[in-house]
């Protein structure tokens, strides 16, 4: 991953671990740092991030309603989690267009 001059050597290794595994098990990698997207994609391996799935979750499973959603976005940037800062999550999904 693309480091800056003066990052530590661990600085990217959980995105590293992700993108090693999606590589050479053909998987589909879970990334939301836009660095790492682009690397993966730049190898054409599959890329989702942590909000597309909260989203296929509304959309697909019927115990994931919009207010558990909300609450699975909520607790998720409760642990300090890089997400996009929303004001509700199901209105941001619709306007990327993650929901119809």
């Amino acid at each position: 991953m693309p480091s800056r001059k003066g990052d530590p050597p661990t600085k990217n290794l959980g995105e590293c671990a992700v993108l090693a595994c999606a590589v050479h098990r053909h998987m589909v990698a879970v990334l939301d740092d836009s660095d790492a997207r682009t690397v993966a994609i730049s190898r054409d391996t599959r890329v989702v991030t942590s909000m597309w799935i909260i989203a296929e979750a509304r959309k697909n499973l019927s115990e994931v309603d919009s207010e558990a959603a909300e609450r699975i976005y909520a607790d998720l940037v409760a642990t300090d989690m890089r997400l996009p800062q929303v004001e509700s999550f199901i209105g941001w999904a619709y306007e990327m267009g993650l929901l119809e």
